[in-house]
């Protein structure tokens, strides 16, 4: 019988956490909620006889760029083209809106659909799991620099404090010169859904990094995170976990070609469960700052 695709509405949120659930995937109603604010003629299902058996999402950044996300296909009803008619459907409303790449991170199984449909790999990330960090584990990161207070972490001479809704601005122009185009709404969303938990490092009111991270379905989810220097990396890490209520896991995208992101996910005792592979289709991506970004914000947004 046919597939019919629709937009994705609130109504269908539970579905799609059903899917998510199949996949073993970490976004919460929270996440879908916000893919809808964004874009809300941007988010899809596939439906056949009234039941929901795939989704997906896009989330513009401008024209210049677009991330698509939340692919997922019932397991009962793979292998029936449904997730190519969906990822065709969305490619076709980024062209109409004149979207000059559309972006994805691949788990390594969806690869081959993506390089039919005219994706080209970038670069590998990997999703990295494990306990969530005892305090005096997450504190040993930041030993070398003299304090545990989780307000003020001085990172040699950058200064660790939480992020303020007044620092938006700066911080979405810091994030635009290393992501490589502005995304001031996800940000700005993300630090509103859960500021306890976000902080920014300073020198001489210069920003020299900044982390986020947020509750997931399944575990503590950190990112995004970016950072002029690694120890400030490491400080940043220290004041959000501390900040955080700790769930049973931590989660975290590493950038890989960034090889300090690598060695803090293993410095956080955490454990290599699957790489992602970025990848684009049309015009060549902005370029990021791949020394200086630690971590993803999430498969679905970048």
């Amino acid at each position: 019988m046919v597939v019919r695709i629709r937009a994705l509405t609130t109504a269908d949120i539970p579905a799609g956490q059903r899917l998510r659930a199949q996949a073993g995937w970490n976004q919460t109603a929270a996440d879908w909620q916000r893919l809808l604010a964004w874009e809300p003629e941007g988010c899809w299902v596939a439906e056949r006889d009234g039941q929901v058996l795939g989704t997906t999402s896009v989330t513009t950044y401008g024209q210049r760029i677009a991330w698509v996300g939340m692919v997922l296909v019932d397991e009962a009803h793979r292998g029936q083209g449904i997730g190519k008619a969906l990822l065709t459907h969305a490619l076709a409303y980024l062209d109409r809106l004149g979207v000059e790449t559309v972006a994805l991170d691949s788990t390594p199984a969806g690869q081959p659909l993506y390089q039919r449909l005219g994706f080209a790999e970038q670069f590998e990330l990997a999703r990295w799991r494990g306990p969530f960090p005892t305090l005096a584990g997450a504190a040993s990161l930041d030993a070398a620099h003299g304090t545990a207070d989780p307000e003020v972490i001085r990172s040699r001479s950058a200064v660790v404090r939480p992020l303020q809704v007044a620092d938006l601005p700066v911080l979405a122009a810091y994030d635009a010169g290393r992501f490589g185009v502005d995304r001031a709404h996800v940000l700005g969303a993300l630090v509103g859904g859960h500021p306890a938990t976000c902080f920014v490092a300073e020198l001489e009111e210069a920003i020299q990094g900044y982390a986020l991270s947020r509750p997931g379905a399944r575990a503590w989810h950190l990112g995004p995170l970016a950072a002029d220097a690694p120890e400030t990396a490491e400080a940043l890490i220290r004041a959000s976990l501390a900040a955080a209520t700790p769930p049973a896991e931590l989660v975290m995208d590493a950038i890989t070609p960034n090889a300090a992101a690598v060695q803090l996910s293993e410095r956080l005792d955490l454990t290599l469960v699957r790489p992602f592979i970025r990848m684009t289709r049309g015009a060549p991506p902005p370029a990021i700052d791949l020394a200086r970004v630690y971590t993803s914000a999430g498969p679905e947004l970048g």
